[in-house]
């Protein structure tokens, strides 16, 4: 292989590889964990994270233990929706995710439950 051919890889090959760490260190990801009503894992939860800037709009589904992982975020402000068609559940929130940061969200709907009781008593 002649010299001018192995720096042209070479230097490809460096290109391919900052790129791909610029792309790494230009999102986040936000984690979390859904809980029903008992206080239980809350599997098969649709959840829906939209920039409240952009309208960037990514999804995930919560697995049998109710967490979910969402790649690819900016740092800014999601809204965030979860729905289960199966319990007709709908709830929205907002979040803040940081491009570098660690972002965790979790939601127990045990206490989403007390919290209204006690706002609106019989």
């Amino acid at each position: 292989m002649s010299k001018q051919l192995r720096n042209a890889l070479f230097s490809f090959a460096i290109l391919l590889a900052m790129t791909a760490i610029a792309a790494a260190q230009g999102t986040g990801r936000l984690d979390g964990e859904v809980r029903d009503g008992q206080g239980n894992p809350y599997p098969d939860v649709s959840i829906v994270v939209k920039s409240a800037d952009t309208g960037q709009t990514l999804t995930a589904k919560t697995d049998k233990n109710g967490k979910f992982t969402v790649l690819g975020l900016r740092t800014g402000i999601y809204n965030i929706t979860l729905t289960n068609e199966k319990d007709k559940l709908t709830y929205q929130d907002q979040t803040h995710v940081e491009e570098q940061g660690e972002n965790k969200y979790s939601i127990n709907f045990k206490d989403v439950i007390a919290k209204q009781k006690a706002a609106h008593p019989e």
